[in-house]
């Protein structure tokens, strides 16, 4: 073996692993982290032009820098340019009742249910400040009983978009009224994503192996609850942008999704109609006598 030459080879790639460093550092450094480009506050330079690209936001800073040779400067001294691009990921502002838990510091997995309602209340607070504040237009509620799958639809489909997303079940005709009224004040764009789980039964084992502990009558009362809600909202006039999403487990007992087609309004009524039930029959369905 050539020693000197491995040598020199491994000092080059040594510093070719020094520059990639360096250029992920300055990414790091505008990274925006869990805001959107589009309503955080910082002031970017005059020279810099922004070219939006699906779920990133490419800032390209052209900076102005003297020559430092004759050769390089034309002959009525102009500086010479040259750009930098920074790589600004979009993501969507994300507002969860079980993520305002973690906030509250006694809070625990196991007495999860008792600080529901204040984590709740927490979340809604949260929201309605988005809502008038925000920038961003859409305004994203998922609704869905609970352990149907709703926080890892964000993860996967919602994260890198420019919206507020309010994580709940929707369980009440009243809350969601308030919050569609909020976001129709604001003058900013409501959508509805329902994530109705294939097998309840299934869901309902998903339900009990979860860290956070809830009695079974709170996954009765959010499955009869957001259906209920679900079917008051598509009845609503002018017609919410309403997507249902059917969750289903895999072999390997991962999530998967499946968005759900229908004609037209007529169709999406008829499909709800026929997935409404009582806190009692979800109870019969997932205790099979």
């Amino acid at each position: 073996m050539n020693w000197p030459l491995f040598a020199a080879e491994k000092g080059v790639r040594r510093e070719r692993e020094r520059e990639r460093e360096r250029e992920r550092e300055r990414e790091r450094n505008f990274f925006i982290g869990k805001r959107s480009l589009l309503y955080t506050k910082f002031t970017l330079p005059s020279s810099t032009s922004r070219l939006q690209e699906g779920n990133r936001c490419v800032v390209e800073h052209i900076l102005q820098k003297p020559s430092l040779s004759r050769k390089t400067r034309n002959t009525r001294g102009a500086s010479a340019t040259r750009s930098i691009r920074y790589t600004l990921f979009v993501v969507a502002r994300y507002i969860s009742i079980d993520e305002q838990k973690k906030l509250i510091p006694e809070y625990t997995p196991e007495r999860a249910e008792e600080f529901h309602p204040q984590s709740a209340k927490s979340a809604d607070k949260e929201f309605m400040k988005a809502v008038k504040q925000e920038t961003c237009r859409n305004v994203v509620l998922l609704c869905g009983g609970s352990a149907s799958g709703k926080t890892e639809f964000y993860s996967e489909y919602l994260e890198d978009k420019n919206a507020i997303v309010f994580d709940g079940t929707l369980p009440t005709v009243l809350g969601a009224k308030n919050k569609l009224r909020l976001i129709e004040k604001a003058k900013k764009r409501a959508i509805i994503y329902a994530i109705i789980p294939d097998d309840l039964t299934r869901a309902f084992a998903a339900f009990l192996g979860r860290d956070r502990r809830f009695q079974p009558e709170h996954f009765y009362r959010t499955h009869a609850g957001s259906r209920r809600t679900l079917l008051w909202i598509a009845h609503e006039d002018p017609p919410i942008t309403i997507h249902v999403v059917e969750s289903s487990y895999n072999r390997r007992r991962k999530l998967r999704y499946r968005p759900m087609q229908f004609k037209n309004r007529k169709t999406l009524l008829a499909y709800l109609e026929t997935i409404q039930y009582s806190e009692k029959k979800i109870a019969t369905i997932v205790h099979p006598l």
